[in-house]
């Protein structure tokens, strides 16, 4: 974990923060500017802390984004399959753990912190790339091995 600046190698890549609330499990649909008065939340987690996969696009089954999907081939669902998919920005949010998620508010975008102190819009498909969660992530499924 970075504690300073200087410790992070990305910092132009690096999300820090980003506009969230706080999600009970279950599907979230973009309710067409609903989102704009939800109430945020304190902190937001990537998409997987450590092999629990928290939240992502839901892809139909009943937990969201299914964890033994992550390692699918492109074209089979979960991770690998995100960014080639239609799922990825579907307008439903598949929460699987009560946590501060990203919330999209601006034209369905989520405003997120970059280490660097930029600040961009970027959509669901974007955000499940855990490279701009982990610092030391090199691939976009990266997962740590332990919680």
């Amino acid at each position: 974990m970075a504690t300073r600046l200087a410790n992070i190698s990305r910092t132009t890549d690096l999300v820090v923060f980003a506009s969230s609330t706080y999600r009970a499990p279950g599907n979230y649909r973009d309710n067409l500017g609903a989102e704009d008065t939800m109430p945020g939340c304190a902190w937001v987690v990537p998409p997987a802390l450590g092999q629990q996969e928290v939240w992502g696009p839901y892809l139909g089954t009943p937990t969201g984004l299914d964890a033994s999907a992550s390692a699918a081939q492109p074209g089979e669902g979960g991770i690998a399959s995100i960014f080639q998919s239609g799922y990825a920005e579907s307008g439903v949010l598949g929460v699987n753990v009560a946590q501060g998620v990203p919330i999209r508010r601006y034209n369905k975008l989520v405003a997120a912190g970059k280490a660097d102190g930029s600040v961009e819009t970027l959509g669901i498909a974007a955000l499940m790339d855990m490279r701009l969660w982990i610092d030391a992530a090199d691939q976009v499924d990266f997962r740590h091995q332990n919680n």
